[in-house]
């Protein structure tokens, strides 16, 4: 195979690498053998060889494999059902649990018929929490909005945004945001974790074509 030049060492340093051949999946250890470069220079050529499965792929000239120098374990997703969004910041101590239904919400200033300042409880998803600031929805909160501290006069008015990437999880049969990590990716698909608060699952059904999606 031709590797570039500022990966042959490190084949070199392994001596032997695992090779996954993408005709059947199987994962086979090579020893590295290093021969010439290519005309540009660019490449090297490089060697893999094995001791089993010859009668796996004896008939085929040609093969496509795929180098597995660092091995991350998660869920694989295709890279067209990435998206990024945007989220307004909260504080923490602005979440609040409705009364009714014990759903998370804030408490968003308005104003009664009399011109009267009070307060209404806005449901709202939470999508991501760093260090006690809260990610939510753009949809149900706008920037200027006012929110209130249960029990308290403290209030802060909404503004400071910031971006997640995820994925469109369709599981309840709409398209629902969820945040990803991705531990690794290659032009293809990308490897996530999996089971994290507010991300995905094993065996949740996502949107493939994340452009496509309206929330």
């Amino acid at each position: 195979i031709q590797v570039p030049i500022e990966r042959v060492e490190e084949l070199v340093n392994a001596e032997y690498v695992q090779t996954k051949f993408l005709k059947n999946q199987f994962v086979l250890w090579g020893k590295v053998t290093v021969y010439g470069l290519t005309e540009d220079g660019k490449n090297q050529f490089v060697g893999l060889s094995f001791t089993t499965s010859m009668i796996s792929y004896i008939t085929e000239r040609f093969l496509d494999v795929e180098l597995i120098l660092e091995e991350d374990t998660g869920l694989k997703i295709p890279n067209s059902a990435i998206a990024e969004k945007n989220f307004f910041l909260v504080e923490k101590k602005y979440l609040h649990q409705s009364n009714i239904n014990g759903k998370d919400g804030v408490l968003r200033e308005t104003y009664t018929e009399d011109g009267d300042i009070t307060t209404e409880f806005i449901e709202t998803t939470i999508y991501n929490v760093e260090d006690d600031i809260y990610y939510l929805d753009e949809s149900v909160l706008q920037i200027g909005d006012v929110l209130h501290m249960e029990d308290s006069a403290e209030t802060m008015t909404v503004s400071k945004q910031a971006s997640l990437v995820g994925v469109y999880n369709i599981n309840k049969g709409y398209a629902d945001f969820k945040q990803i990590r991705i531990l690794y990716h290659n032009d293809e698909y990308s490897i996530v974790e999996s089971n994290t608060m507010y991300g995905l699952n094993c065996y949740d059904h996502i949107a493939l074509d994340a452009s496509s999606v309206v929330d």
